[in-house]
């Protein structure tokens, strides 16, 4: 590297720990107007280097490509701070960084703002393959101790975790020929878990953190019947003579063979069904509309039963692909998702920041990472044990 650029490596590098002073900053910023692209990568490579002791996920050439990728998103007006942010980013997060793009109205007041969370805070893992099922008889199985290929027997049936570690639930003939189709089975994920399971119709489904099916230790002959809270998708298997039902709340979704999603959590406003192939059926309270693929519908307190076209709906289900994705979602909705996720609790100092996010952050980063990444849009954070406060900027 040429020696000019020398100092240059030095201040990034203050820079990057938060130790310049504003003089310093608006020095740097000046020159960096000056500095060629991969010029400014082989400088924040090298930092980087330095940060993670060699334990480095992109090599230079994936870095350069995330770079570009995310430079084409940052207006030219925030090219001083942005340059830097989104280069850090491209070397130094861990999973998959897609991008995250801030709306016009978002300002970064001061550009410490964008390393406030660069050291260490907080060593919170994300989430994790993990679900308890509770039999019909009260059996209760923490599914996490099955070792892949392992099967268990539970009242009526059995459950194996397939070479993939998805749940496989069946049942034997005996039980169904005497089960009477009243009892029940729970499967379940804590906050911080998610699990995958199948059904002895070959219903394949996914629970989303702190969300449970209920489904009977046996499906009738002519009737198929799930219960949901929490966020789960489903893969239906087919069948035109025996209809499959999966009620939420106060939500009834009637369906043959299809692929969709249901958010049920109790702390949302609303109970939201998004269609991603075939045909539905949403009743609730005297209302019936059917859904067509991409359309999603929205039941919430006062506002009847909403549809409406999405333009991407398979990003509704980025979270079982092991994305977050955020559509123009609000910070309230962005940390009601993290909460679940790394099982932490969040408290706001002051008024909840308005803003309106877009972007697709990988789930297998951790909590400080994640939050590294909201930190350039100005939201503020300080975190106590597994509480995260978000603090007004």
């Amino acid at each position: 590297m040429e020696d000019k650029y020398k100092q240059l490596s030095i201040w990034l590098q203050k820079y990057y720990e938060g130790l310049t002073n504003p003089l310093e900053e608006r020095q740097l910023m000046a020159i960096l107007q000056e500095v060629p692209d991969e010029i400014l990568e082989e400088l924040l490579a090298e930092i980087w280097e330095g940060e993670s002791a060699g334990d480095q996920l992109f090599n230079r050439e994936e870095s350069a490509l995330i770079f570009h990728k995310i430079r084409r998103r940052i207006s030219p007006q925030w090219i001083s701070y942005w340059r830097i942010a989104a280069a850090i980013l491209a070397i130094g997060i861990v999973g998959a960084f897609v991008y995250l793009q801030i709306q016009p109205t978002v300002k970064i007041n001061s550009p410490n703002e964008a390393v406030l969370l660069h050291k260490p805070v907080s060593s919170i893992k994300p989430g994790e393959n993990t679900a308890t099922f509770i039999s019909s008889t009260g059996e209760v199985l923490e599914l996490k101790s099955l070792a892949e290929g392992e099967s268990v027997s539970c009242e009526g049936g059995a459950l194996t975790k397939t070479h993939d570690g998805i749940i496989t639930y069946s049942i034997n003939d005996a039980a169904q020929s005497t089960s009477d189709n009243t009892t029940w089975n729970l499967l379940k994920t804590p906050r911080g878990g998610q699990y995958q399971v199948t059904l002895p119709d070959d219903t394949h489904v996914w629970l989303n953190a702190n969300s449970s099916i209920s489904f009977p230790t046996h499906f009738s002959a002519d009737f198929r019947q799930i219960k949901v809270s929490g966020e789960v998708y489903f893969e239906v298997s087919k069948n035109v003579h025996i209809p499959f039902e999966v009620i939420a709340d106060k939500v009834k979704i009637n369906v043959l063979g299809t692929s969709f999603n249901v958010s049920a959590y109790s702390d949302d406003k609303q109970i939201v069904t998004t269609l991603l192939e075939g045909s539905v059926k949403i009743e609730t309270e005297g209302e019936e509309k059917m859904l067509k693929p991409g359309e999603q519908a929205s039941l919430s307190s006062g506002n009847g039963l909403k549809i409406s076209a999405l333009a991407d709906p398979s990003s509704i289900v980025a979270w079982k692909n092991g994305f977050f994705q955020f559509n123009d979602s609000d910070v309230a909705d962005i940390m009601r998702q993290i909460a679940r996720w790394y099982n932490v609790s969040i408290r706001y100092e002051g008024k909840v920041p308005i803003k309106k996010l877009t972007g697709s952050i990988g789930r297998n980063v951790e909590l400080k990472q994640l939050l590294d990444v909201l930190v350039y849009s100005g939201i503020r954070f300080k975190i106590q044990d597994r509480e995260i406060i978000v603090t007004e900027p």
